[in-house]
């Protein structure tokens, strides 16, 4: 078998990406493979609680997608008319704090 050495280089780290890529394949493979085998032996109790797990897991899938914030996804301007739009919703007729609520004198008791 003829073998080329590389110690270093773009061409050396491609090498090693792809046995390291090729090992976890095979992982993989062997793994799949052994789940079946076990699968194979459980009773019935044990593979409705494998079915329960397996639907756990999916449902924890769909929850965790990454999402991007909003105040990412727009421009400034879509920011400025989402905000406009969320203050026109609230309510006008709402009694607000008088002024002496929130002076320095009724925080800080003495």
């Amino acid at each position: 078998m003829y073998t080329v050495k590389t110690s270093s280089g773009a061409f050396g780290k491609l090498i090693l990406s792809l046995k390291v890529s090729f090992a976890q394949d095979l992982l993989f493979i062997m793994l799949k493979e052994n789940l079946k085998k076990e699968i194979d032996k459980l009773n019935e109790e044990q593979l409705l609680k494998i079915a329960d797990f397996i639907a756990f897991i999916e449902f924890q899938a769909k929850q965790v997608k990454p999402s991007v914030p909003l105040w990412q996804k727009l421009t400034p301007q879509e920011r400025s008319s989402e905000f406009r739009d969320w203050v026109s919703q609230l309510p006008k007729n709402s009694v607000s704090l008088p002024d002496e609520a929130t002076s320095r004198d009724s925080i800080y008791e003495e």
